[in-house]
């Protein structure tokens, strides 16, 4: 399991190899490389060990200490050591009996909950990390006085078995590997998650020297990291948005047939009734899309689609500007050439552009607008792609051919230089090039690359000249589309849909066939970049949807996005700050434009860039990452922030079956304590307060189990969960045969008013798998003799229930509930206890939904109620209710009710017409949260896409006077470090000296939680 070296000081050295059998073997091996056995020292007991890992440290009496390390098959890890010394050259064992072989284990580990897969210790031996079957990461360190090992913390967040560890000294880190993919990295003194680093096949091998990192992968291939640029706090910020593109469809004609009818009175004759056939939606045709600028603060995007429209998108303020058009009616008078003809376009530093039609001519037009160049190959038929090469020299690729141009002549109608047929048998359809001086290479659809010499005196000629290929390589990507070329001297480098870079040579006016590697993890190559040096190979492709670009050379994976389809049409720019080769560096600039089409007939573009921060943001500010050391051993479910005078308390329920409630000061969780665990995973938590002093607690879950909770504060001035009292109420369900597969997903509470200020009690609804409402009414009062009233089932509906939201309405309440149908049900509840307690028995069978929407096309995960502050002093209290679904989509409804003190049930002015913003997120919305900052309302949203966005809702003025839009703008958005992202919870800080001033915080629950304050001063 480990082997090791040990110099004796003289002409030799010795060898120390682990064995599976608890046994550590010493050898001698000289000057002339030959190897002898020296000894044989045996662990006791002795058992089936499944890592290893051996340490030599001199001591003061110039002998030499070995300490092992072993994981077991037994979840222990076994530490002992034994006192060596040099004799002659050889190795003995410094103890009374010389012969003596058998060591007893000093130190026995425990705390995993698997097999040990790696042991690893510190360069000074004071530290030893270990992986498991468990799928955490545990640190311990050795108490000098106590002479014993201790656990420091456990690092959770691999989704699978970890395999190996390393130490990072100089970044003071510990690196980990596992099934899942993921090269983690946590900090020795805290254990926070530092960095994630993903892979798409399993790695099972780690080492570290300094700031490098390579890991071995079950696909054979061994990635390399700079971790230090990993982990660093950097000023890069990378945004992800999904942009419409402007509607240029032409308007539909009437036809004339209905012009006809409009023209006479007579009545058409009867006809037979035909079937009635699907109305065709006119679709929005892209043309081409690309990037002609990326170095400035916002990036330009170009567009053309087949309505003649030229039009670029600003990326940032996102702003679309119409250009002057590709494509007029001159065009089709003077040549015959329709928009619809439209199939290609490429441009050059923002200044050239050309687009291709079906016709096989080229349209020449500068950006800046003016008059148009046709380069005519009509007879080439279809361009299939452009190529610009510079700014004079332009490649089309037609069916059969490939035409190069030289834009230097000022008249309105050219003609190709040369010509470059591709024939013979099996021929494929060119689709990339490499052009060089007085030679050019094609890659075709059936994989074969032909070579061209072209003659560069005919380039002043009027005619064309048609060249043959001189020689060609089939079968260079078996039969697969070669997708990009590039020469490297007299080398050429292709890739295609094989997923391999392949290097053929220049022999003379021939072609000869080199070599091909194939890219880890990627199932097909696109581009070969040209930012790197003579050595080295960026590429960018495609692994199933996911697009990538890494380097050949070292494995290092520079991005990836979603695409969500291979079809989907693309286009990807980079910029490089460094000097040499890109590859060794990080990106400082990059942006890529995903067009995807709507049901509707058009398009929006998806864009992913990244930039040099600028300027302060909204959320711009420190995140810190809580997983493993306080918080729980699986995926988090629900989380909530509340605050107890000046203590901000997060409270967290888990997969574990376990909730925790957590301290929380100055930019992170310092101290936490186990609530009684249940019997099944943590679904739902909540939490409701009077006011600051006292707060109740709720945890929900498996077998419909609810759980209260009455947490006080036990002074002033509050440094750990010590100073705090927790009541445990008690456990309740309202249905007696409840399986595991019966649980409680969502669960919201509510302080009511009383009979007097005295009283303090809150209602408590919560909602189950089987679509049923429960409710609880619970006293914080010490003289109430009963805490938690009889709990009421009531039958919402046939969907289960997935979110739940309270809010105070006048002397109501009103209850918002989601459903895995997406609908939202809207119930109406008494506010104070008095009418709770009298119609408490009725309810049961009363309290039914008097209105509903369909917000989602899927289940709707998160719901949201915010009452406007107007509705105070109105007549109308406003509602705004936000939720969240699995279709990627928000749904924005503003419900207005008529308030009154005559305790009348709630009755909305008018139905609800809820706002659904499509895909406004790339994976489902699993959190959102609307709050109030002054006279304007903003909205936080997550999701599994592992982004916070913040959003502007609109202002109260524009509530009052009914001309608020529903749709949100995007502020700001963060990435978050958090995998499996599941809840969110929002807390408005009061006066609050422990957070880092700021008076919002956000917590992010999924693998972990992630917590973020930023200050509302900046919105």
């Amino acid at each position: 399991w480990d082997v090791k070296f040990i110099s004796s000081h003289l002409n030799s050295t010795s060898l120390a190899i682990g064995m599976a059998r608890h046994i550590v073997e010493l050898w001698r091996v000289d000057a002339n490389l030959q190897v002898s056995h020296q000894l044989r020292i045996h662990g006791q007991p002795s058992c089936q060990v499944t890592s290893m890992d051996i340490r030599f440290s001199p001591t003061e009496n110039d002998s030499i200490m070995l300490t092992v390390a072993a994981g077991t098959s037994f979840q222990e890890i076994a530490v002992w050591s034994q006192e060596l010394q040099f004799q002659d050259d050889n190795i003995i064992i410094c103890t009374k009996n010389s012969e003596m072989i058998n060591n007893k284990i000093s130190s026995s580990l425990q705390g995993h909950a698997g097999v040990v897969h790696a042991v690893r210790f510190s360069a000074n031996g004071q530290a030893l990390a270990s992986t498991s079957d468990d799928r955490s990461v545990r640190y311990w360190t050795f108490d000098n006085k106590g002479e014993e090992w201790r656990l420091q913390w456990v690092g959770w967040g691999h989704t699978a078995r970890v395999w190996s560890v390393s130490f990072v000294p100089s970044l003071k880190m510990v690196a980990s590997v596992a099934e899942d993919g993921t090269n983690r990295l946590w900090s020795c003194e805290t254990g926070e998650a530092m960095g994630c680093i993903e892979h798409s096949s399993s790695l099972w091998k780690i080492d570290t020297l300094q700031d490098c990192c390579i890991a071995g992968a079950t696909d054979g291939t061994i990635q390399c990291y700079d971790l230090g640029s990993r982990t660093r706090e950097g000023n890069r910020l990378i945004h992800i948005d999904s942009i419409a593109v402007p509607d240029d469809r032409p308007k539909p004609k009437l036809t004339d047939e209905a012009n006809s009818l409009d023209e006479t009175s007579e009545e058409p004759k009867a006809k037979k009734p035909k079937k009635k056939k699907k109305k065709k939606v006119p679709t929005q045709v892209i043309v081409g899309m690309q990037w002609s600028d990326i170095k400035s603060d916002s990036p330009v995007l170009l567009v053309a689609t087949r309505a003649g429209s030229l039009m670029q998108l600003r990326v940032g303020p996102n702003e679309w500007d119409m250009l002057e058009p590709w494509w007029t009616e001159s065009l089709q008078e003077a040549h015959d050439i329709r928009s619809t003809d439209g199939c290609c376009m490429a441009i050059l530093h923002s200044d050239q552009i050309a687009i291709g039609t079906s016709r096989g001519d080229i349209i020449h037009i500068p950006k800046s607008g003016g008059r148009y160049q046709l380069l005519s190959a009509r007879n080439l038929k279809s361009v299939q792609g452009l190529k610009w090469i510079d700014a004079v020299t332009l490649i089309s690729f037609h069916v059969s051919a490939v035409a190069v141009w030289s834009i230097v002549s000022s008249k309105d109608v050219l003609k190709p230089v040369w010509i470059c047929e591709l024939e013979g048998k099996g021929r494929g359809v060119p689709l990339s090039c490499a052009y060089e001086r007085d030679r050019l290479v094609v890659g075709d659809s059936r994989g074969t690359l032909w070579f061209f010499k072209l003659d560069s005196s005919v380039g002043s000629l009027a005619e064309s000249q048609t060249i043959q290929s001189s020689s060609t390589l089939p079968r260079a990507h078996q039969k697969e589309h070669i997708l990009d070329v590039v020469f490297r001297g007299d080398k050429v480098c292709s890739v295609g849909n094989d997923g391999c870079l392949h290097v053929a040579y220049v022999m003379g006016n021939d072609l000869s066939k080199g070599w091909s590697v194939p890219a880890a993890s990627m199932t097909g190559i696109c581009k070969i970049w040209d930012q790197l040096d003579s050595s080295g190979f960026l590429v960018s492709g495609y692994y199933g949807n996911t697009y990538r670009m890494m380097d050949m050379k070292t494995g290092h994976e520079l991005f990836h996005i979603d695409t969500g389809g291979r079809q989907r049409s693309l286009h990807c720019a980079i910029d490089s700050t460094s000097s040499g080769s890109l590859a060794a560096s990080e990106l400082s600039k990059y942006a890529i434009a995903v067009c995807m089409n709507q049901k509707d007939g058009t398009n929006s573009i998806m864009v992913r860039h990244l930039l040099k921060r600028q300027k302060q943001r909204q959320l711009s500010v420190p995140k810190t990452l809580s997983m493993g050391v306080n918080m729980h051993s699986e995926t988090i479910f629900d989380v909530c922030l509340f605050q107890i005078r000046d203590t901000v308390l997060a409270l967290t329920g888990s997969e574990d079956c376990t909730s925790k409630l957590s301290m929380y000061d100055s930019g992170s969780l310092i101290d936490s304590t186990l609530l009684t665990p249940q019997e099944s995973c943590v679904k739902a938590v909540c939490s409701s307060q009077h006011d600051d002093t006292s707060a109740i607690v709720v945890v929900g879950g498996g077998k419909l189990i609810l759980q209260f909770f009455l947490v006080r504060s036990l002074g002033s001035n509050c440094t750990s969960m010590n100073d705090m009292q927790i009541q445990f109420l008690g456990q309740f369900r309202n249905r007696d045969k409840a399986t595991i597969d019966h649980r409680i997903n969502a669960v919201k509470a509510l302080p009511i008013a009383g009979d007097s200020d005295s009283r303090r009690n809150h209602l408590v609804v919560a909602g189950d798998s089987d679509g049923c409402c429960h409710l609880f009414m619970i006293s914080e009062d010490d003289e109430s003799e009963r805490k938690v009233s009889r709990g009421i089932l009531v039958a919402a509906g046939d969907r289960p229930i997935l979110s739940i939201d309270l809010c105070p309405v006048g002397s109501r309440i009103l209850v918002a509930m989601g459903n895995t149908g997406g609908d939202v049900l809207l119930f109406d509840l008494p506010g104070s206890t008095s009418e709770l307690e009298n119609q408490w028995d009725e309810l049961g069978e009363s309290l039914k939904p008097f209105s509903s929407y369909h917000a989602h096309q899927m289940g709707t995960n998160t719901v949201n109620v915010l009452l406007s502050p107007s509705s105070n002093s109105s007549e109308v209290a406003d509602v705004s209710i936000c939720t969240g679904g699995d279709d990627q989509a928000l749904g924005m409804c503003k419900l207005s009710f008529p308030t009154n003190d005559d305790d009348e049930k709630l009755c909305l002015v008018t139905d609800p017409v809820p706002q659904v913003t499509k895909e406004l997120s790339f994976s489902a919305i699993k959190g959102v949260s609307q709050f109030w900052h002054g006279t304007e309302r903003y909205l936080l949203t997550v999701g599994y896409t592992q982004r916070l966005a913040l959003w502007h809702c609109g202002s109260l003025e524009s509530s009052i006077n009914k001309t608020q839009t529903l749709a949100p703008s995007l502020l700001d958005a963060v990435s978050v470090d958090l995998g499996d992202v599941n809840c969110l919870g929002v807390l408005k800080v009061k006066d609050n000296d422990k957070t880092m001033g700021t008076d919002v915080l956000v917590a992010v629950g999924g693998m972990g939680v992630e917590l973020m304050e930023f200050p509302t001063a900046s919105l």
